[in-house]
């Protein structure tokens, strides 16, 4: 079965190396173990590339003020908004309703490489625009260990130049 391409209930390879660099400790160690199990699967780079995984979910019980127990997902790097606006769109599309496309006229004020972590963090004061787009640019990374570069600095740039 075919997955709508805006389903968020799927996430794709290069999403969770992104979500495995900037998300908070607890879902970069949940996503930092569904790669090591992709790798393990034995599928190539190619496949896991072109492939639809579960996005990883963590649920919370409550009871509404009727005494029922809901149960709710908090999708990893899905904001509320966008989960309630997905199963709004659904909803309509099964009641024959289209389901509007585009926005409003105003646009969002948010970058498409910045995602809401990082949003929070920027607004929270500790990183800049520029850092969190820094974090997001795989060239900032050390291809052997994985640790991102200090902001702004290469591991070249702190050698001697010959030519001096």
């Amino acid at each position: 079965m075919a997955r709508e391409e805006d389903d968020h209930t799927i996430i794709r390879w290069s999403e969770l190396v992104q979500h495995s660099k900037t998300s908070s400790p607890y879902w970069r160690r949940i996503v930092q173990d569904i790669m090591e199990d992709i790798e393990k699967s034995g599928l190539t780079m190619e496949e896991i590339d072109k492939a639809e995984f579960e996005r990883p979910y963590e649920e919370e019980t409550a009871k509404d003020s009727e005494g029922k127990i809901i149960t709710r997902r908090h999708y990893l790097g899905i904001q509320d908004s966008d989960d309630a606006m997905h199963k709004a769109k659904a909803d309509l599309e099964k009641k024959g309703v289209p389901a509007p496309s585009g926005g409003g006229g105003m646009g969002s004020s948010y970058g498409s490489e910045i995602d809401s972590d990082q949003w929070q963090r920027i607004r929270r004061g500790e990183i800049t625009e520029e850092e969190a787009e820094w974090e997001n640019d795989d060239a900032n990374y050390d291809p052997e260990t994985g640790e991102m570069y200090d902001y702004d600095t290469y591991p070249d740039e702190d050698e001697d130049d010959d030519y001096q």
